[in-house]
């Protein structure tokens, strides 16, 4: 496992370079979250995973508020509209959720 973290002005990943990606709450975050899924597309070798660790969409002490938090149901919907293919889902913990998703 490498990891690699990149911002959107820093050079990009080679083409289908990565057999997976592992997002942990980061698409919340984005101000453009359909651009980011679309751009992770390129580095991902054809059916390399994603993992999409976010919180669930409820109020929360310790997360962001509830109108940043995407359901797994908003996850798989952006995802599969940028040319994702839905994987799998599953409830982490009462707090996250855990979206799997191929190329």
């Amino acid at each position: 496992v490498e990891v690699i973290t990149t911002k959107k002005q820093q050079q990009a990943i080679p083409t289908e370079s990565l057999d997976g990606a592992f997002l942990p709450f980061v698409l919340h975050q984005s101000a453009d979250r359909e651009s980011l899924l679309r751009d992770l597309l390129k580095p991902l070798k054809k059916g390399a995973w994603v993992g999409v660790l976010e919180w669930q969409k409820k109020a929360s002490p310790d997360g962001p508020p509830e109108s940043q938090c995407m359901s797994d149901t908003e996850v798989v919907t952006l995802a599969e509209r940028v040319g994702f293919r839905f994987n799998g889902k599953r409830d982490m913990t009462s707090r996250y959720h855990l979206v799997l998703l191929r190329k």
